[in-house]
């Protein structure tokens, strides 16, 4: 290779649309760059050692040209299955607490559950909301309390220290993008300064083959669409026939009557009501990953002369040329291959809650930020109509009357001993 030529300066990035997913592409500075060196510089982008560099390139080729391991295309979802307790007891009569007209819900001593599947199990979570009454904090004597966990299950001994950090990255990002806007927290007050409702927000991962926040996120929302918080009536002191009524919280309005420490639950499932503006408030998370392509441009140097004498051979400059390639829902073995991550929190009028970008190598321009943002914007709306359309079938499956519903089959022939 001849000698190192000029540097250019870098031009602008610029965007591109391929298949209904936005690109990006950057030019950096013109250097010559030998194609052993530009190799390696497009290996940097693999963060796993569990996947050669082979696999890396055919991955992000196929990407590029909109076509990915399993036939999507870059902004294709996955066949998700969703299934949860649908409340049908609140609107038929009889049947105990459990969601499927007097049937066996999916997961007991839960005021609400759901479950995440992909075909093959490849990716299977399970979310359990609990509820119990509890005492407010001093400093938000008006609202109530929601607690996350995340258990990600692991096969091997070895594996439990690297699941423990996975499992505290997961509860710290959905804490940060999912909680604030999960439910009104004042709606969970019962009496304020006395008691309030808890929500324990339990998620069990089984298994995840990629965008393990994005299906966590589904399973929290559809646990929470069908979760039932029982009629709680506090005692007023001297006035036991006057109550006020909270399901599932009174916003803390007494009418200036003094009450005792004590209150009313009713037993009967029926009066039972969801928490309020679940499914106007509670948003859905979409991670975007961005596959960086290189490839060399050379180009031949023009030749001049002067004085009717032989010019120097001149160097070959070479551009290395970056495009920035947006995919959603990745598989794991495409995330392997993602530069950088950026996972946004969308509620369901289109407004973005959150944002938060993964560590790695990859950078982000302020514009590719806002095309990412955008992608996730539309992509939220494909994956509430998704979950719709389950909750859709889930009904038409109980409204046919038949002896086995969702519920009964959520949990049905998928364990196995690890």
């Amino acid at each position: 290779m001849a000698a190192a030529a000029m540097s250019s300066p870098t031009t602008p990035s610029t965007a591109r649309s391929m298949g209904g997913i936005a690109t990006t592409s950057a030019t950096p500075a013109t250097t010559p760059l030998p194609p052993a060196a530009a190799a390696s510089s497009s290996s940097n982008t693999n963060p796993s050692s569990s996947i050669s560099f082979s696999e890396v390139q055919y991955i992000t080729e196929g990407c590029a040209s909109n076509l990915r391991l399993d036939g999507r295309s870059c902004g294709d979802y996955r066949p998700y299955t969703i299934s949860n307790a649908h409340h049908q007891s609140t609107t038929q009569n009889g049947g105990a607490y459990n969601g499927g007209g007097g049937k066996e819900g999916p997961l007991v001593l839960s005021n609400g559950s759901s479950r995440v599947l992909l075909p093959g199990c490849t990716t299977d979570i399970l979310c359990s909301i609990r509820a119990e009454l509890v005492k407010p904090a001093p400093s938000s004597p008006h609202h109530g309390i929601v607690d996350l966990s995340v258990e990600y299950q692991h096969s091997g001994g070895s594996n439990k220290r690297s699941g423990r950090a996975e499992e505290l990255e997961i509860s710290s990002i959905l804490s940060k993008l999912l909680l604030p806007q999960l439910v009104n927290r004042q709606d969970l007050c019962i009496m304020p300064h006395k008691y309030v409702w808890r929500l324990f927000v339990d998620v069990l991962i089984l298994s995840c083959d990629g965008c393990v926040l994005d299906a966590c996120a589904m399973a929290i929302r559809s646990a929470m669409s069908c979760t039932l918080l029982p009629k709680v009536t506090p005692v007023f002191q001297g006035d036991a026939a006057e109550t006020m009524t909270a399901s599932g919280g009174a916003g803390g309005k007494g009418g200036g009557r003094r009450r005792d420490n004590d209150f009313l639950i009713d037993g009967d499932i029926t009066h039972a009501l969801p928490p309020p503006g679940v499914e106007k408030h509670c948003p859905v998370i979409v991670t975007v990953s961005v596959l960086t392509q290189s490839s060399v441009d050379y180009e031949e140097p023009s030749i001049t002369l002067q004085n009717d004498e032989a010019a120097a051979p001149a160097a070959r400059r070479s551009r290395v040329r970056r495009r920035q390639i947006l995919v959603i829902d990745t598989r794991s073995e495409e995330e392997a291959c993602a530069s950088s991550k950026v996972t946004v929190s969308v509620d369901p009028q289109g407004n973005v809650c959150g944002v938060h970008k993964h560590g790695g190598k990859g950078t982000l321009t302020i514009g590719a930020l806002g095309e990412i943002t955008g992608i996730a914007v539309s992509c939220s709306k494909k994956v509430l109509g998704m979950m719709q359309q389950e909750s859709a079938k889930a009904a038409a499956v109980d409204g046919e009357g038949g002896n086995t519903t969702v519920g009964e089959n959520m949990l049905r022939g998928h364990f196995e001993l690890r």
